[in-house]
């Protein structure tokens, strides 16, 4: 996979976006709006995976395409851990769930899983694309 330099500014921002869902998702929580905060979580996920994806000069119309990607070129291969595929899993059940399902009650600890669940995707991935754009 090669990296495509001209898009990192691209690459960071996406990143700072989902730091900006990452860090609204706990102050949702903090404010006991726990539904909402599974769908920021999802999104800070979902940006991190676009990020990386367009650092390799990939592109996608729907999100299905970022996560299958993702999957299938960082998951599959084991450049990243199995887990980070469950917490993509995971907190794209979530947010559909409680967006569009009938998940009638989210409550302070599925919001609590959601936003470490993302956290943890968000660390490993910033930590990933730095060291990929710092390489010589």
């Amino acid at each position: 996979m090669q990296l495509n330099r001209e898009m990192i500014p691209y690459v960071l921002s996406q990143m700072e976006i989902a730091k900006d869902d990452l860090e609204g998702c706990r102050c949702l929580i903090d404010n006991d709006k726990h539904r909402i905060a599974l769908n920021r979580s999802y999104y800070c996920v979902f940006h991190c995976l676009r990020a990386l994806c367009v650092l390799y000069n990939q592109n996608f119309s729907k999100h299905s395409g970022y996560i299958s990607y993702f999957q299938r070129e960082f998951i599959k291969t084991g450049i990243l851990p199995k887990e980070l595929s469950k917490v993509v899993a995971k907190t794209k059940r979530l947010r559909e769930s409680s967006d569009y399902g009938d998940m009638m009650s989210v409550d302070k600890a599925m919001a609590d899983d959601a936003y470490m669940s993302a956290e943890v995707l968000y660390n490993a991935l910033y930590e990933y694309i730095h060291t990929k754009i710092t390489e010589q």
